[in-house]
């Protein structure tokens, strides 16, 4: 196990936890959950002062953003993950959701075709559906346990759809898209007039050589979004940035915020946001990355001896992906997970009915809470299929 510098873990019942305070008090050993994709980890110090520093003042009103907030973004962008995007063409926005129905509601018609790839991250294929706009599902294909994208099936879709939703790398299964994977998408949606909408917030967490590439950088008229959400663990303070290197794109997206009634950033926004990316967060980020790795390895080291259940080897995010559909279906799966070893994970179902049989589990975790949850689900005698 790698040294632990995050701190003890924290309890986060009654924090008003999406994650934690719907699960339910129970007698005997208290549920773990290893669902919703925020992390179980304290935000680097660097930021929890910023914000602490921030609330201090005492006084909470409306702010605006510093004429030099986009140039933080770009410079973070650049330094950390050799994206080049001039700050102009950076829009900020309180949630990726948000932003994704504005331009739904924007740039289509009602019952306008929207395509993205399954298993689906369900917050956005709910919101093309909450819209009134048509979603086309696009499968993965998995070959030899990898996702792989099904280029003919895309190259029938593109012309029938406004909008393919690209989740870069991809949540929930782990896949990290390479360059040729993004340069052929960003040519096929050019030849068929298709805007690539591509959410990127996991950007910064890649297990393997490969690095990360903005669509943005390959397609001027398209939408990308990123956030220190996700990297530094601040979903909550609603931090989102958006790239549009297009002129007229990003006006008509600006202007649809606006029009949407959004016109001021959160009081915490851009002390948390520059206290993230100006370098003093930089060896909190590293060390989550051993603790997720170790993590991986301890998950990967557990799957080895269970026949019943692969590990779809993740290239990207903070998320491991499984394939138990050797073991049984949902049913079979909670269970073991949940009503025997008191473990929560993400099922596939949520993600597309057809992914019933899959698991998603959240890596951002510390090592000894993740350690206690693999020792259930490894102890667990009476009924447990790995017996």
């Amino acid at each position: 196990m790698v040294e632990q510098t995050h701190g003890a873990t924290l309890n986060r019942r009654g924090t008003q936890s999406s994650k934690w305070d719907i699960l339910p008090e129970l007698a005997g050993p208290q549920p773990i959950a290893l669902s919703v994709a925020d992390m179980d980890l304290p935000c680097s110090p660097a930021i929890r002062d910023a914000v602490v520093g921030r609330a201090e003042f005492g006084l909470y009103g409306y702010t605006d953003l510093p004429a030099d907030h986009a140039e933080v973004v770009a410079s973070w962008l650049g330094r950390v993950l050799g994206a080049e995007f001039e700050p102009g063409h950076i829009l900020y926005a309180n949630r990726v959701v948000q932003v994704f129905a504005t331009a739904l509601r924007t740039l289509t018609e009602p019952g306008g075709r929207v395509a993205l790839f399954t298993p689906s991250y369900s917050p956005l294929e709910v919101t093309i559906t909450e819209n009134g706009r048509d979603t086309v599902r696009l499968p993965l294909l998995l070959q030899d346990g990898r996702y792989v994208l099904d280029r003919e099936l895309v190259e029938r879709t593109l012309p029938s759809v406004k909008i393919l939703l690209l989740v870069n790398p991809h949540n929930p299964v782990g896949k990290a898209w390479s360059g040729a994977e993004l340069e052929w998408l960003a040519a096929a949606c050019e030849r068929h007039g298709v805007l690539i909408v591509s959410d990127e917030v996991h950007a910064a967490f890649y297990w393997g050589e490969r690095s990360h590439r903005f669509i943005g950088e390959l397609v001027p008229r398209s939408i990308t979004f990123t956030s220190p959400a996700k990297t530094f663990n601040l979903p909550g303070l609603e931090i989102t940035h958006v790239i549009i290197p297009d002129d007229e794109l990003r006006a008509t997206i600006g202007q649809a915020q606006h029009a949407a009634g959004f016109h001021n950033p959160s009081y915490m926004a851009h002390s948390a946001t520059v206290a993230a990316y100006d370098g003093s967060s930089d060896a909190w980020l590293e060390e989550t990355k051993r603790t997720i790795t170790a993590n991986l390895a301890d998950l990967r080291a557990a799957v080895a001896g269970w026949d019943s259940i692969s590990l779809i080897e993740p290239q990207a995010t903070f998320l491991a992906w499984l394939d138990a559909r050797a073991v049984g279906d949902e049913r079979v799966l909670r269970e073991w997970f949940v009503d025997r070893a008191r473990v929560y994970p993400s099922f596939g179902t949520d993600f597309g009915p057809e992914y019933d049989g899959f698991l998603r589990l959240n890596l951002a975790t510390p090592q000894e809470l993740f350690t206690t949850a693999l020792d259930r689900l490894q102890h667990t005698k009476e009924g447990n299929p790995l017996s």
